[in-house]
């Protein structure tokens, strides 16, 4: 479930509670804005945790990372792109920022499907791929692909007509 994450499951309650408390700091300081996700009511799953979202802020670059996990019963039901148009929103309409970056596992075909389709809607691109990008908790060490959107081509994408302002 967690291949392409950069964690590992929780062992105990603890390291959960830990993870939690990082979160909130995360959130009062600015850095880091953690989302469930869970499916609308009268959906198959309703009120069920289906998965989370998260925009990372890296102020001093001006970039937003946004990332999600789903439970696999969750996958192809359209979770990704409604996520990510919301915090590219979020990153350039609220928090003003110059760059959304995504980056995705070198051999995570499915996502990378899934990012270009609304890296592109959004007037962004590939940017390539960057070898050993990243390790894992396991030690594994991964590339990735690495897509962006900017600020000016936000403003130029598809969806731009049916936003506010």
């Amino acid at each position: 479930m967690t291949a392409y994450l950069p964690w590992s499951p929780h062992e105990t309650p603890n390291e959960t509670a830990e993870y939690v408390e990082d979160l909130g700091a995360k959130w009062d300081d600015g850095t880091r804005a953690q989302y469930l996700i869970r499916p609308r009511e009268g959906e198959d799953g309703a009120g069920e945790i289906a998965g989370a979202a998260c925009l990372i802020v890296d102020w001093e670059t001006q970039t937003a990372t946004p990332g999600i996990w789903l439970r696999k019963r969750f996958w192809g039901r359209g979770y990704s792109g409604e996520r990510a148009a919301a915090l590219i929103e979020l990153a350039f309409d609220r928090l003003d920022l110059d760059l959304v970056a995504i980056p995705v596992e070198g051999e995570n075909e499915r996502s990378r499907s899934t990012v270009e389709g609304y890296v592109e809607r959004f007037g962004g691109g590939y940017d390539g791929l960057i070898r050993n990008a990243t390790v894992r908790p396991d030690g594994r060490i991964v590339d990735r692909h690495r897509y962006t959107i900017t600020r000016e081509q936000y403003g130029r994408g598809e969806d731009s007509s049916s936003r506010p302002g």
